[in-house]
C-alpha cells in the first residue's frame, strides 16, 4: 500500500503485530460460535439466514487478519484491505437484518390464537405487521448498497484523494441508514414489549439488548470515519472494543441460546408472505411443542385457514 496524504485507511488501522492476538482470539471465538450452530444442524429452522454466513466469513476475515498482522503494512495485500473493509461494513447489517426478521415473528405469533392464553385471531393486525416489516427491510439494501459501492471504488480511493473522499461519504451513508435502522427496531421492540398484547416480553427483552449492541457499531464507524487515521494502538483497542465486540456479543445472543424456542420462530419463521404455507401454531406460554428428539409435532404443519386478508 502507498502511504498518501489521500490513503483511506483500512477500518481497524493497517495490519500490526499488535492485531495478531486479538484477530486470533476471534477466530475461534467465531469458530465456537459456528461449531455451537453446527450441532443444530440437523434442524434448519434454528439458524439464522443472515447471520450464520457472516459468522462463517468472519473466521476467514480474522484468520487471515492474523496472517497480514506479521507482514509489514507497507506490503499487505490491497485486495485483502478491500475485502475487510466490506466485511466489516456490511456484517452487523446482515445481523440486524435477523432481528427485524425476529421481531416480525414475535409480532405475527402475537396474532395468532391461543385459547390457553386468551388470545384470538388477529388476520388484520398480523397483514400490517407483515407488510411494515417488509416496509423496513428496505433499510438493510438501502445501507448495503453504497457500502458495497464504495468498496469496489475503494482501490482507488487509496491514492486518489477525489475517490477517498467518494468512498468515505458513502460509508458514511451506509453507516447512517444502518443506523437509523437500528434505533428503529430497537423503539419498535419497546413499543411492542409494552403495546402489543400476548407478545413475548422475555424474547422482546432479549432482542433490545442485541439490537442496543449492534447499534454501537454504526455510532463507532460514523465517529471514525470523520478521522484522518486509526493506526495507533488506542484506535486499534477502540476498533476491537466497539466494532468487533459488540458485534461478536450480538451474534453469541443469537447463538448461544435456543433460538427457535425464545422466539418461537417454528421451521422457517415467518418467511411466507401470506398464512397459505401455514404459520405456528401457539400452545402454552406461546411456544411449539416438541418431542423428546426436539422434533416439530406433526399437529403443527397443519395450514392455517385462510382469511380475508390473506394475512
Amino acid at each position: 500500500m502507498t502511504d498518501t496524504g489521500a490513503f483511506l485507511s483500512s477500518l481497524g488501522g493497517s495490519l500490526t503485530p499488535i492485531d495478531l492476538i486479538p484477530s486470533t482470539l476471534f477466530t475461534l471465538s467465531y469458530a465456537l460460535l459456528f461449531a455451537r450452530q453446527l450441532r443444530r444442524i440437523k434442524f434448519p429452522w434454528v439458524l439464522s439466514f443472515g447471520t450464520l454466513p457472516v459468522v462463517i466469513e468472519r473466521i476467514v476475515l480474522f484468520s487471515l487478519r492474523a496472517s497480514q498482522s506479521r507482514i509489514d503494512w507497507t506490503s499487505q495485500s490491497v485486495s485483502v484491505s478491500i475485502y475487510q473493509y466490506l466485511s466489516f461494513s456490511i456484517g452487523f447489517i446482515l445481523v440486524l437484518s435477523d432481528c427485524l426478521f425476529l421481531l416480525r415473528c414475535l409480532l405475527v405469533n402475537a396474532t395468532l390464537e391461543d385459547k390457553q392464553r386468551g388470545s384470538i385471531d388477529l388476520p388484520a393486525r398480523r397483514f400490517w405487521y407483515r407488510r411494515s416489516s417488509e416496509l423496513a427491510g428496505l433499510l438493510c439494501f438501502g445501507a448495503i448498497i453504497p457500502t458495497s459501492i464504495a468498496a469496489v471504488v475503494y482501490a482507488g480511493g487509496i491514492t486518489q484523494s477525489s475517490v477517498a473522499e467518494r468512498v468515505r461519504s458513502l460509508l458514511v451513508v451506509g453507516s447512517s441508514i444502518a443506523l437509523v435502522l437500528a434505533l428503529a427496531l430497537w423503539g419498535a421492540t419497546r413499543v411492542a414489549r409494552h403495546c402489543v398484547p400476548h407478545i413475548d416480553p422475555g424474547a422482546t427483552d432479549l432482542l433490545s439488548v442485541i439490537i442496543t449492541l449492534l447499534a454501537i457499531v454504526p455510532v463507532y464507524r460514523l465517529v471514525v470515519l470523520n478521522t484522518s487515521s486509526n493506526h495507533d494502538s488506542l484506535s486499534k483497542t477502540l476498533f476491537y472494543g466497539l466494532h468487533v465486540l459488540p458485534e461478536w456479543g450480538a451474534i453469541a445472543l443469537l447463538f448461544a441460546p435456543d433460538t427457535n424456542k425464545i422466539f418461537n420462530i417454528g421451521p422457517w419463521g415467518d418467511c411466507y408472505f401470506n398464512d397459505k404455507r401455514g404459520i405456528p401454531v401457539l400452545r402454552k406460554h406461546g411456544k411449539l411443542p416438541m418431542d423428546e428428539h426436539g422434533k416439530e409435532l406433526p399437529a403443527l404443519r397443519q395450514p392455517v385457514e385462510q382469511k380475508s386478508y390473506t394475512a
